[in-house]
């Protein structure tokens, strides 16, 4: 290979590199999962969480539902739990819903709950240093979390 040659396959080389790296972005993070679980990250005894989720961590209150945040399944790892009703009644309903790296980063996680005995609650999970929008019709509520406007 001649010199020139060499000199344009490094340019190329390097270029490609340059653009995979651009192309490239970091997860979403949620520093909930940095620290260690406390008994307020646990839900209630009596509440069965969906086998799928694994590691859980508190996030607030929406609606009159507690919001946690969860670890789903690989292909989508971020994932809202509300929980809403009374629990020692035996009048409660849970709701879950995961997303991938990019929707997550992008929109968060959105999860409804509710049912004919218990007032109806949604919440959007959002990621640390959230920059994407909102949807019409939600407001952040706190550090990782959004409401519907008038909550």
């Amino acid at each position: 290979m001649s010199p020139a040659s060499r000199a344009t396959a490094a340019s190329v080389a390097a270029a490609l590199l340059a653009l995979a790296g651009c192309s490239s972005s970091a997860a979403p993070e949620l520093a909930a999962f940095d620290r260690p679980a406390t008994t307020e990250d646990a839900v209630p005894d009596g509440v069965q969480l969906p086998a799928e989720l694994g590691e859980l961590r508190y996030i607030g209150e929406v609606e009159g539902s507690a919001v946690y945040a969860a670890r789903g399944p690989a292909d989508h790892p971020w994932c809202v739990v509300a929980l809403t009703g009374s629990v020692e009644d035996g009048d409660w309903v849970l709701g879950a819903s995961c997303a991938d790296d990019a929707e997550f980063d992008r929109r968060g996680v959105w999860v409804a709950v509710g049912g004919a005995e218990v007032e109806r609650g949604t919440a959007v999970l959002l990621p640390d240093d959230f920059s994407g929008e909102l949807e019409d019709g939600w407001q952040v509520a706190g550090p990782n979390l959004a409401e519907p406007v008038g909550s």
